[in-house]
């Protein structure tokens, strides 16, 4: 009975910890399936920015090859509204580092100092000629988008570090969390395998003590007769007694 109930005991634990390792395995699946979700998210929304300034200097090179004017300057404020909205975006998902922000925000700086400048120049880009627009193009304009384009282009790369070192971190529990079902796996096996063995020594412990109790209760019985024998026998003569002529005579 005892070992019945150290062994209930024993898969008691069992079960509460595989059920625990249950618990850690779904909590690390579900992290890294969010992790990898939201860097996608940041990844694509960057990418979507980068796209939007590719846009825009593609505007700012036809104002300043003189092949458009005011039409580009108000289709260029719309692409500089869908980045902000884009930001706001950016800065909704969750998991980003510290470093990861500080280095999106420098980059939505420099988008915000070339839109500045743009808006400074853009009216006169038409008109001022092609050297002159050029020379503004290339000294002022271009250093500004070269310089948010790498600002992204790093808060990319960051990102996707962070987001590589989480997964790393959720594949380690989910690892530990592996081995520890093997453990307790290969433990419960080993447990049984002895409590099993246990439960047979006891079994034939149990049928050796009856046979021994049957040979002591047939020695008692050839006693018994024995001395009920003796009892009806002369000792000297070894010829039957007056006791079992009695007995006969009955």
């Amino acid at each position: 009975m005892n070992d019945v109930r150290r062994i209930g005991r024993f898969y008691g634990i069992v079960i509460l910890f595989i059920a625990f390792n249950m618990i850690v395995e779904n909590f690390v699946y579900v992290r890294s399936r969010n992790v990898y979700e939201q860097n996608m998210s940041s990844v694509q929304t960057m990418s979507e920015i980068s796209n939007k300034l590719s846009t825009i200097n593609e505007r700012v090179m036809l104002m300043v090859a003189n092949m458009s004017g005011s039409d580009e300057l108000e289709q260029i404020t719309v692409d500089f509204g869908e980045i902000n909205a884009l930001r706001g975006e950016y800065l909704a998902l969750e998991g980003h580092s510290d470093m990861e922000l500080r280095r999106f925000n420098q980059a939505y700086y420099s988008i915000m100092a070339y839109q500045r400048k743009i808006n400074e120049v853009g009216p006169t880009l038409p008109n001022s000629g092609f050297e002159n627009a050029h020379a503004v193009f290339t000294q002022e304009l271009d250093p500004l988008l070269q310089s948010a384009s790498e600002m992204l282009q790093a808060t990319v790369e960051i990102s996707t570090t962070n987001a590589d070192a989480n997964v790393h971190s959720a594949s380690l529990h989910h690892g530990f969390a592996q081995m520890t079902l093997i453990i307790l796996t290969i433990g419960g096996v080993i447990a049984l395998f002895l409590a099993g063995r246990a439960q047979i020594n006891s079994v034939l412990e149990m049928q050796l003590k009856e046979e021994e109790l049957e040979e002591a209760s047939d020695r008692l019985v050839a006693s018994r007769q024995k001395l009920m024998d003796s009892a009806k026998l002369n000792i000297l003569t070894g010829l039957k007694n007056r006791y079992s002529l009695e007995d006969r005579l009955s």
